[in-house]
């Protein structure tokens, strides 16, 4: 759900335009749906804002940092990198020689995405507690993970080299249907997949096996599934398995709107172009909206927009809305994360805010 009017209007006078706006109140609705998971996972990047993190300590939401200054972030957050509930998860497919020397970093539980950099802490630290991540994407694609294929050879090495695996990750790629469907057979025929999968590595990992951190796509309808093949993989290793919720991607949707400030409008061909004061593309956004910043933009004729950076020359993104003018704010949904030069901003609701 896109940002009321006043919201907008109270981003554009409270920050920076533009600006990547996070609306914690909308998160922390989501959250609540997700409530029957033991725990949720969200990624915590470099540069995000430190009331953000607090937030997300207070709600007791697990972060997955893949830097130091990212683990930096969050331990100066509230968060401790201690293993046990992977309140921090250093997740990553190799580590650079800064990251291995670091101690510290490597002290919480480690997500290893694959085979080698398993044996990269196995032969600095041996005994680290590891979760192991598994790739979801198709064979067209590569993304972050160790192939399913792979899965007996980091046990192997994981073995030779000392490190115990006390979790398994199932990663889900933009390009796979995952459990919400698309490419590979539809909902039910991914969940069929990764159950094969999760009994496989059960199997293999044994009774080390204490947590299981599942995709959501969804959304909160995921759970009887997930905890289905989570009761059974606790029934196979002997002793219950808690299933944390990797969260991130699905939690932002609708919760993450870019604001920017119409500075110039075009015409061409017949068609209003609106150019927006940022240097960035503006990817098709599933939703917008276009506040006037005095009185009721929603009176206007509507018609076929182009939204343009400013200084971009990318291709228009085209949607409906009010005829703009310079000075109006449009406000989008996005999905992912800011790029490293957007400007950043909060609004929490009344109740997250304190």
């Amino acid at each position: 759900m896109l940002l009321p009017s006043s919201l907008v209007r109270q981003a554009a006078q409270q920050f920076r335009l533009p600006v990547w706006v996070d609306d914690l109140g909308s998160v922390e609705s989501r959250l609540a749906d997700l409530a029957q998971f033991d725990r949720v996972r969200l990624a915590a990047r470099q540069g995000d804002p430190r009331v953000l993190l607090e937030q997300f300590r207070k709600w007791d939401i697990g972060v997955d940092v893949a830097s130091l200054s990212a683990l930096r972030d969050a331990v100066s957050a509230g968060y401790e990198a201690s293993p046990g509930r992977h309140d921090i998860l250093f997740s990553a497919d190799a580590l650079g020689g800064e990251t291995l020397g670091h101690e510290g970093a490597l002290q919480g539980s480690v997500d290893c995405g694959s085979p080698d950099m398993i044996s990269q802490l196995g032969g600095r630290y041996p005994g680290t507690e590891v979760v192991i991540s598994v790739s979801g994407d198709s064979p067209s694609f590569i993304g972050r993970g160790i192939p399913v294929d792979q899965i007996e050879d980091s046990l192997l090495r994981a073995d030779q080299d000392g490190v115990m695996v006390t979790g398994l990750r199932i990663v889900v790629g933009e390009h796979d249907g995952g459990p919400g469907g698309g490419p590979g057979g539809g909902i039910a025929g991914q969940f069929e997949k990764w159950e094969s999968v999760i009994e496989h590595a059960v199997g293999a990992i044994g009774r080390m096996l204490r947590t299981l951190i599942v995709p959501i796509v969804s959304g909160p309808a995921d759970f009887e599934r997930w905890d289905s093949i989570r009761s059974r993989a606790a029934e196979a290793a002997g002793h219950p398995i808690e299933l944390q919720a990797d969260a991130d991607r699905w939690l932002w949707r609708g919760a993450r709107v870019v604001v920017a400030e119409v500075c110039g409008i075009k015409k061409w061909d017949g068609r209003v172009i609106a150019m927006l004061g940022l240097s960035e593309d503006v990817s098709m956004p599933s939703a917008a909206v276009l506040v006037a910043s005095v009185g009721d933009a929603s009176q206007r004729e509507s018609v076929e927009v182009g939204l343009v950076g400013r200084v971009s020359n990318g291709r228009p993104a085209w949607i409906e809305l009010p005829m703009p003018r310079v000075g109006d704010y449009v406000a989008w949904l996005v999905d992912g994360h800011p790029a490293a030069s957007m400007n950043r901003g909060i609004l929490a609701s009344s109740d997250s805010a304190g």
